[in-house]
């Protein structure tokens, strides 16, 4: 279906639903209407978006139908910051030219697709697309369709299945994104054995190893996949579970056990994607190597942080925190809007010289190579120290033992982020007290 957002047009599948429950997956200040369900399908997400825009009047600030070109360093960018874009527009083909202050780079991770080989793929006779490229089962009916990643459906490395119904069916974000579960118990307990933990909870639901799904990893190693129809299928024989492909057959594919399968007529990747920063002075000043790169926080090049804007050997006069970003270039254990809203707060807390002046330190911004991977909560709450809006429940525990209450053990939501500090919500303390209740609302709106 189409989802005409003014000049935008999104093309989505209405029957999908994103995978972290609408109290984590919103921003700061605006919560969802009551009568969203708990897990947003994604015209609801949408239509979310449109509601945080107009809230915040942020039209008036969107050029709609514009192509970005190239993105490079001005000629007096070590005295100002400043940053040149080209770019044309749907009106005017010609390129055009403009100054900026400061560039955020807001593509996130799913840039490029990953399209990976295999032995004798170009012989292949059926059709080889993309995930990105399937929009719904049109053109699938009636036909032997291989799913390559995590029908046959071919697992590359497995993967720990997660449902979205917790214990009593409450959305499993809300029992398992605690600050005492992700932060305080890790402090207590060994890691491995938390992962025994919860790998063994998981494995009550279904056994991964007879499924065909037991990953190499730990639990907590990799992002988990949030599916709640996915055993089922297989236990029924709708889906059939194989290793990863060895080669192609003209008509089929042979896996590495040795099996066959014989005819098939569509593999489809979901192989995810490889991030590029071609955009910005043709990718030489941001360089990713198999899904690494060297970002300060996930978020700053390093070549603007050492021998670049804050080359201290040369000496030059440069502004005094970067000024271009990377905003949600991670893969977090935990909804990315809240994760993208606050790396824009850090992002202009240094930038609009809320520090009072203080230089970033140098030292830690020289660390090896960061993967996009990350903890959640352990990455908000660094920005958040930084920014000045990080809770202590402990302070709470006198004055306000609700919230203290709920800030350690129920959900981690985004709103404990505008509790205090700059830019805090009068509306926070209510958003989080009454979480569970706006939740159990929207069951009853379906």
């Amino acid at each position: 279906m189409e989802v005409h957002f003014r000049s935008i047009t999104i093309v989505c599948n209405e029957k999908h639903s994103v995978e972290h429950i609408q109290r984590n997956d919103c921003f700061f200040r605006l919560s969802p209407s009551d009568h969203f369900p708990p897990y947003m399908q994604h015209p609801q997400m949408l239509e979310y978006l449109e509601m945080y825009a107009e809230h915040n009047h942020l039209l008036k600030y969107v050029r709609f139908e514009t192509t970005v070109l190239n993105i490079a360093r001005s000629n007096t960018h070590y005295k100002d910051g400043t940053w040149v874009v080209n770019y044309r527009t749907k009106s005017d083909p010609s390129q055009q030219e403009e100054i900026f202050d400061c560039v955020l780079l807001a593509q996130g991770p799913h840039a490029r697709k990953n399209l990976p080989k295999w032995p004798n793929m170009e012989n292949f006779e059926g059709r080889v697309i993309h995930s990105q490229d399937y929009k719904d089962f049109h053109g699938f009916e009636d036909a032997v369709n291989v799913v390559v990643a995590l029908t046959y459906i071919s697992t590359r490395r497995g993967s720990w299945v997660v449902s979205r119904l917790g214990a009593r069916g409450i959305p499993i974000d809300m029992q398992f994104t605690t600050r005492f579960l992700r932060s305080y118990l890790p402090c207590l307990v060994p890691q491995s054995i938390l992962d025994w933990l919860g790998e063994s909870k998981l494995q009550s639901r279904f056994d991964h190893a007879k499924y065909g799904l037991i990953p190499k990893h730990r639990l907590s190693q990799q992002q988990v996949t949030m599916n709640d129809e996915l055993p089922g299928r297989i236990i029924c024989g709708a889906i059939i579970v194989k290793p990863n492909i060895s080669y192609f057959t003209p008509n089929g594919v042979i896996w590495e056990d040795g099996s066959t399968t014989q005819p098939v007529d569509n593999v489809i990747l979901c192989t995810g994607y490889r991030p590029t920063f071609d955009l910005v002075e043709d990718g030489k000043l941001i360089r990713v190597t198999e899904n690494k790169s060297c970002l300060y926080k996930h978020m700053y090049p390093a070549e603007l942080l050492c021998g670049g804007d804050f080359d201290l050997n040369n000496k030059l006069q440069a502004p005094k925190a970067p000024s271009l970003a990377i905003i949600g270039l991670v893969h977090a254990s935990g909804a990315i809007t809240s994760v993208v809203e606050m790396q824009a707060r850090l992002f202009f807390h240094y930038f609009c010289g809320d520090l009072s002046g203080q230089q970033p330190e140098l030292k830690p911004w020289l660390s090896p190579r960061y993967t996009f991977q990350l903890d959640y909560m352990a990455y908000m709450d660094e920005m958040a120290g930084v920014v000045g809006c990080l809770p202590k429940p402990w302070e709470y525990m006198l004055r306000d033992w609700r919230l203290a209450f709920s800030l350690i053990f129920k959900a981690n939501l985004p709103y404990i982020y505008r509790l205090q500090g700059p830019h805090r919500w009068d509306g926070a303390r209510e958003a989080i007290i009454k979480a569970e209740q706006r939740t159990d609302r929207g069951l009853k709106n379906l």
